[in-house]
């Protein structure tokens, strides 16, 4: 009896962290297409094992050191998009014909920067306990962040979709025949998850709903006589991804780097260090808040501090607490 009282808790946990890290997983691969698109696709591969790097990193440093143990945390959907807005920029500088490792090195050289720095700045934020300064950030200015940052994740989508990202001059292009048909499916499939992930409030419903997504393309496109090298020769589908991963010598990019362009960023890794701070803040509130336990809001912005500053280090992008899978676990006990 008394083992199967104590076996209880453990079978909504695994299930619970196996959906989250399939989740994690997904979105991974979703920011690394990301910020990893155009000129830089070539080096997917790579960029997956960047943002799963950041993501072992810092979802581990959060789980064992965070105020409330069932903190996630991951690559962030709030930052992905002005990473690839930087990484957009950088290889509209450098110039023509530039050789793809080094565009590579330098977009690389650039994220980890970002990401290191972010990591000071929360540590100190956290050692010299400012934390409370989220109580003199106006809501219109969370507000605009996030309507600026939603835009940036469509017009991102919209890039991953059809090569290409919107522009005014550009937006008729959209509905021509044989572009309708990249990003009209994908503007369905969003339609369906947000409709979706309000009627079914549980940690389940994304995953069962992309595996979903996933199949019903396929079992489309084998209807209409579409075989995968079709697929792939579309646009509609990654292809073969070059053996690339993950590497612990990443951090020897910066040698390589283009750092006279990367200086030009400044402006973007200000806001995204502004943007980070405010992040972290607010989504550890809102854990609170869920789960109704005090959290230590400087010790939150000291893990998140450390977790960036290993995540840069090793070649990773940014990441901290996220509030949407934290709030989704916690239902699930």
């Amino acid at each position: 009896m008394t083992q199967q009282a104590a076996s209880q808790p453990l079978l909504p946990a695994l299930v619970a962290g196996a959906v989250t890290g399939l989740v994690v997983v997904i979105l991974s691969l979703s920011f690394a297409v990301l910020i990893f698109s155009g000129e830089l696709s070539g080096h997917v591969g790579t960029a997956i094992g960047m943002v799963l790097f950041t993501a072992v990193v810092v979802g581990g440093l959060a789980a064992l050191f965070s105020s409330y143990p069932g903190t996630i945390a991951f690559p962030q959907d709030k930052i992905s998009p002005i990473l690839a807005l930087m990484a957009s920029l950088i290889v509209a500088d450098m110039p023509a014909g530039t050789d793809p490792e080094l565009l590579f090195a330098t977009v690389a050289s650039a994220l980890m920067m970002a990401t290191a720095l972010t990591g000071l700045l929360l540590f100190g934020l956290g050692y010299y306990r400012l934390g409370g300064f989220i109580r003199f950030i106006p809501y219109p200015v969370i507000g605009g962040f996030l309507a600026g940052t939603g835009w940036l994740l469509v017009k991102g989508a919209i890039k991953v979709m059809t090569g290409h990202a919107p522009t005014l001059m550009t937006v008729g292009h959209l509905f021509a025949a044989g572009e309708a048909v990249k990003w009209i499916p994908g503007l369905l499939f969003a339609l369906v998850l947000l409709v979706g992930m309000r009627r079914w409030k549980h940690v389940a419903t994304l995953p069962v709903l992309l595996t979903g997504g996933i199949a019903v393309f396929h079992l489309a496109a084998l209807a209409l006589g579409q075989s995968t090298a079709m697929l792939e020769a579309g646009g509609l589908l990654l292809g073969h991804l070059p053996q690339a991963g993950w590497r612990p010598d990443a951090a020897l990019r910066v040698l390589e780097a283009d750092w006279a362009i990367i200086a030009e960023q400044a402006g973007s890794v200000a806001t995204i260090l502004l943007i980070s701070a405010i992040g972290v803040l607010l989504n550890s509130s809102g854990i609170e808040v869920a789960a109704n336990q005090d959290m230590d809001l400087n010790r939150e912005l000291k893990i998140a501090g450390m977790a960036n500053l290993a995540s840069g280090a090793g070649g990773g992008i940014i990441g901290f607490h996220t509030l949407g899978l934290s709030s989704l676990v916690l239902k699930m006990g």
